[in-house]
């Protein structure tokens, strides 16, 4: 079949059946869904498509540049990728996209699957690419029936509470995000549920994603009986957290106990050093788009591809193994992954 007879089929030009293939100028909404309902029918592939490297699009969200973390993910991608064309999206451009807009990517840029950095928008996305019976993946936890690679935040962050505690550390604060994210979401459920183990009282400092960070960020520091441990669960927020501390005269650890989400290279060189979590997030990236791979390649629709990767605590260049978590309280955060 080639695009003259499916332009008789739609009872279209040829020109528009090449304009709704290769985008190049607007068709009509009527227009294109004639032109589609025969592609899609007949299974067509233009010849030019067939022969081009095929396409990854990666879902970005809208911050995503602005994480010291975000090279890690790229370099990951480029990793998995080989020699595949990389498609960088921004999320807020396809967070109301149609399955039939997904399925006009495969015919206009060869889409090959897509790859999906799990933000709060994700399941619109997700759902959508589902119903166009587009093969993707997301990096970060999805839902149960889908493919996803995942960096553990909870366990590995409950180990840095459980250190604070070890440390005689009783009034222990959280700087985290509120809102639909999963890794949020996580992190802040994993704070409460260690710290209703242990008994203590939760000091929380809770931030909207995109506002602008002030002084209030640390104005529990003011209260009565002021946290002496701070987990920051979150790089940039992180870096400022330290700025705060630095101009009230206090030092970390000496002062004032600190650990934070990581990788950044700027918390990894802080003097003294202090705890950092460390996600795979190179590594897992590689293998959400070799994950991608396959499953447009081999059709593993049937077989649900869910890996977690375990991160590290560490503390400069050592990496903290001990205290282990108690049995019950790894029980309860295993509950929560």
């Amino acid at each position: 079949m080639n695009m003259r007879q499916i332009a008789a089929l739609a009872g279209v030009s040829p020109s528009t059946v090449s304009r709704v293939i290769n985008g190049t100028k607007p068709v009509t909404p009527e227009l294109r869904d004639a032109v589609l309902k025969v592609i899609e029918a007949n299974g067509y592939m233009p010849n030019a498509i067939k022969r081009q490297d095929r396409t990854i699009a990666v879902v970005i969200p809208p911050t995503f540049t602005s994480h010291g973390w975000s090279g890690e993910i790229l370099d990951g991608i480029l990793d998995g990728a080989g020699a595949n064309t990389i498609t960088l999206i921004r999320e807020q451009t396809v967070s109301d996209s149609v399955p039939r807009f997904w399925r006009q990517e495969m015919l206009r840029a060869g889409l090959k699957g897509v790859l999906i950095i799990t933000t709060g928008q994700s399941r619109a996305i997700a759902t959508s690419l589902r119903r166009a019976e587009v093969p993707f993946v997301q990096f970060g936890k999805g839902e149960r029936t889908d493919h996803w690679v995942w960096c553990d935040n909870i366990l590995v962050m409950a180990r840095a509470l459980d250190l604070f505690f070890h440390q005689g550390h009783r009034r222990i604060a959280f700087v985290g995000y509120k809102g639909p994210h999963p890794d949020h979401r996580d992190r802040l459920r994993a704070y409460r549920t260690y710290m209703s183990y242990r008994g203590l009282a939760p000091l929380e400092q809770l931030l909207t994603v995109g506002q602008p960070l002030t002084h209030d960020l640390v104005s529990f520091l003011d209260g009565p009986q002021p946290p002496t441990a701070l987990f920051v669960a979150g790089t940039t927020t992180a870096l400022f957290t330290l700025a705060l501390l630095s101009e009230r005269g206090m030092t970390v650890p000496g002062d004032i106990a600190f650990a934070a989400m990581g990788p950044h290279p700027v918390l990894e060189a802080h003097q003294p050093p202090f705890p950092l979590v460390q996600r795979r997030l190179r590594e897992g990236a590689k293998l959400a788009v070799e994950t991608l791979l396959s499953l447009a390649e081999e059709g593993e629709e049937s077989k649900r591809v869910q890996h977690t990767l375990e991160s590290d605590l560490v503390c400069g260049e050592q990496i903290i193994t001990e205290p282990a978590l108690p049995e019950e309280l790894g029980k309860r955060l295993a509950a929560l992954a």
